[in-house]
């Protein structure tokens, strides 16, 4: 067996690229509290390492002696020795590991002629610091995580129950061309686009299907709208011209119209939508990109859990516009189709960045109308970057 021996980190993104670089029989992990080895027992990354795509056989979780780093170096030298006796290779695993663990691994693998390695996630690439004959027979993968299996990883749930219809993947060019088609409908209507769409939604509201309202509804549609109800009732007009609405009825003050389908109704019924779509596609083009979702819900299910390994807190939930995986990197973006001028859009960022995104996290704010000054500053303060699109 070969066999992966490493300090269990607090990132538990370290704890598991060894796996999504090498396929390993069997991970030792290392840590400082039998109460802590105990709960790393039954974590998210050892779910994950168990799952069949990455195919640990074993696990096995060890508490090391704390302070001396003589005292740590007897104990991993035990835990060669065994594994040796029984016919295993062992590799150490520098990535994320503990200072004095580290230099103690550094001693038994030039004691005992022991392969050592770290990834290196930024890079993207394996660093082989000893025995490199030893990894030409060790099997090689370069596995991607996907946007639910990191979030679980790091002990978030997507909420299903709570995803809109416009809220999914998607990979088809026919959703694309017409995301392309919506949002030329959106430029030529940028200066009012906002408060149409909420006059829209207002709209829809008052039916599930088609929509049908008198002249009292049109008149609270078109004051949401911050227009006249004649310009209002134009605007709709333009929208059925240009293919964007189904169709459109309006006679002595009663309105009756439909949309192609319930995924456009909610599209086009929240104003910064097509801003969402339109910057999905924008990045899917990226090979490298291999997973990409528009608004899930991410429960911080681990916290306020006491068995939490991680950040035991609240329970919250947060919805993100998009998030993307690139090379076991995620990035979180904001979309928002106005001028930001306040710091909420940052904040919120912030907050899931901090929680479930490690030291490489993106995060990326789309004002299509820009930031104002002390936005822009405070954002470059929250290593936030700032764009009007992708």
């Amino acid at each position: 067996m070969n066999v992966d021996i490493e300090f269990f980190s607090d990132d538990p993104m370290d704890n598991v690229l060894a796996c999504t670089k090498f396929q390993f029989d069997k991970v030792i992990f290392l840590g400082y509290a039998e109460e802590d080895m105990d709960r790393a027992a039954k974590s998210t990354v050892a779910a994950f390492l168990k799952k069949e795509e990455i195919g640990v056989k074993e696990l096995e979780f060890v508490p090391l002696p704390e302070g001396r780093l003589d005292d740590i170096e007897k104990k991993l030298v035990q835990i060669v020795e065994k594994e040796k006796d029984l016919g295993n290779q062992c590799f150490f695993d520098l990535t994320g590991g503990e200072e004095l663990v580290l230099a103690a691994a550094g001693m038994v693998a030039d004691e005992k002629n022991l392969p050592m390695h770290e990834i290196d996630l930024a890079e993207d690439e394996v660093r082989i610091q000893s025995l490199p004959e030893a990894y030409e027979q060790l099997p090689k993968r370069d596995y991607r995580l996907n946007i639910e299996e990191y979030l679980n990883l790091h002990e978030g749930v997507i909420e299903w129950r709570l995803q809109k219809s416009k809220n999914q993947k998607y990979n088809d060019e026919a959703h694309k061309s017409r995301m392309i088609e919506l949002n030329r409908f959106m430029e030529t209507e940028k200066s009012c686009w906002n408060k149409l769409s909420q006059g829209l939604a207002y709209l829809c509201s008052k039916q599930d299907d088609l929509i049908c309202g008198d002249s009292k509804d049109v008149a609270g549609a078109a004051r949401i709208a911050r227009m006249s109800v004649s310009t209002f009732i134009d605007k709709l007009k333009k929208m059925k011209e240009e293919n964007i609405l189904q169709s459109l009825l309006y006679s002595d003050g009663i309105i009756n119209l439909a949309f192609y389908n319930d995924e456009e109704r909610n599209i086009l019924c929240d104003p910064g939508a097509i801003l969402e779509h339109i910057t999905y596609w924008q990045i899917v083009r990226d090979p490298e990109v291999n997973d990409c979702a528009i608004g899930y819900h991410i429960n911080w299910i681990g916290d306020g859990d006491p068995n939490s390994i991680y950040r035991p807190g609240p329970d919250v939930v947060n919805e993100i516009d998009i998030i993307y995986m690139k090379k076991n990197i995620p990035t979180f973006i904001s979309c928002k189709n106005k001028m930001v001028s306040m710091n909420q859009p940052l904040y919120e960022l912030e907050t899931v960045a901090d929680r479930f995104g490690g030291t490489l996290v993106r995060k990326v704010l789309v004002a299509k109308k820009g930031v104002s000054p002390g936005i822009a500053k405070r954002a470059k303060e929250m290593d936030i970057e700032v764009v009007k699109h992708l």
